[in-house]
């Protein structure tokens, strides 16, 4: 079965924070890998299927953990680029037509595959 793809950040950029509160910065694809690959969430609304978090693309890369849990980021070709970027472009679209609601540039998407 083909992935999911969640939309993580977009226009407004996916932040985290330190323990206090107060400095919060973007966070890269590589830390988002870290936090995120191997959860489970769940997708496909409005029917909610959970799913295991596999890999966190981005236009030029795409990062996931191995076996052993270290994190792997693989560069993507010129052609997987476009494919890339044609499909993050599409969320914009689909949510648009969908939800009437415009999310702006889609940049990171978050691969899960249905459990």
């Amino acid at each position: 079965m083909p992935p999911t793809n969640i939309i993580v950040s977009n226009g407004v950029p996916f932040l985290s924070s330190s323990s206090e509160g107060a400095d919060r910065r973007i966070c890269s694809e590589e830390e988002l890998a870290k936090r995120l690959v191997g959860k489970e969430c769940h997708v496909s609304w409005p029917y909610w299927t959970p799913a295991v978090i596999k890999s966190v693309v981005g236009v030029s890369s795409r990062v996931s953990k191995d076996e052993q849990g270290t994190i792997k980021v693989v560069k993507l070709s010129v052609q997987e680029q476009v494919e890339a970027e044609k499909k993050l472009d599409s969320h914009r679209g689909f949510w648009s037509a969908r939800g009437g609601v415009d999310i702006g540039k889609v940049l990171t998407a978050v691969e899960a595959y249905p459990l």
